[in-house]
């Protein structure tokens, strides 16, 4: 196989192609995330921890101690064959290979083909849910389905939905990425890719939700580590004892009567 190389034009707001050698038959994708956010229940906690020595509060921020970020990276594709998978600015743990049952909902528009969101390993299974129209909005017999690979495809054009179900091989792999300090974009500029025999898929990653301003700010709360800074010029006493002030609110408006 002669050499190859990819050439990643990248910044912020760009997206990422490459035509190493040829689109692969599959999907590239960073799974969605789980958490990574703190709630004002969970900063209360964090105030009594820090202020009054309470119980230690578990809080899932988006960093870890050392700026770091984890994500989780998923190639979807008809076939095993995955040459190898990485990332710019980080690193990635070892990859898990499974044969996954997707359901997919295809919807027609007067068109006769569909292509399925992932590519196919196996179909199970494919029928229309509901009636069909034609295009004057009358119900019409349902048109006969074939499969052609990834493509659902039917004998009519018709307005309608097929729910199809299809196996598809899923390899997953767990990364980290590094903050950037030379960065001239965000700190967490980082391109994914993966390299199958027949082509190079690539993937600007997208990094926590809070991540850019947790490291900005120098907060980090991983493992249960709260760490907040109270802003002030000295530790003062209340100056007047509390007081209970009673609220009354429409149900209805919601509104403080």
């Amino acid at each position: 196989m002669p050499n190859q190389s990819i050439t990643i034009n990248f910044s912020p707001e760009s997206e990422v192609t490459s035509s190493a050698y040829g689109h692969c038959p599959s999907v590239l994708e960073q799974a969605a995330y789980d958490g990574a956010y703190v709630t004002k229940i969970d900063l209360i906690k964090a105030l009594e921890e820090n202020l009054f020595n309470g119980p230690a509060n578990v809080i899932d921020c988006s960093l870890n101690s050392a700026g770091e970020y984890t994500s989780v990276l998923q190639l979807f594709s008809g076939s095993h064959g995955i040459s190898s998978v990485g990332v710019t600015n980080g690193v990635t743990g070892a990859g898990v290979t499974q044969s996954v049952e997707v359901t997919e909902s295809v919807q027609f528009s007067l068109d006769t083909e569909q292509s399925l969101k992932y590519p196919v390993s196996n179909i199970k299974s494919f029928d229309w849910q509901g009636d069909v129209y034609d295009q004057n909005g009358t119900t019409v017999p349902e048109p006969s389905i074939s499969v052609e690979g990834d493509v659902i495809v039917v004998s009519e054009k018709v307005f309608g939905t097929v729910i199809v179900v299809y196996m598809t091989i899923r390899e997953t792999a767990v990364l980290t990425v590094y903050p950037r300090t030379d960065s001239a974009g965000t700190v967490y500029d980082s391109v994914a890719w993966a390299i199958k025999d027949c082509g190079v898929e690539l993937l600007i990653l997208d990094p926590p939700p809070t991540a850019e301003h947790d490291f900005a700010n120098n907060i980090n709360c991983w493992g249960g580590q709260g760490k907040l800074t109270i802003e002030g010029p000295d530790d003062r006493e209340p100056t007047a004892d509390a007081v209970d002030i009673d609220i009354k609110i429409d149900y209805c408006t919601q509104k403080v009567i």
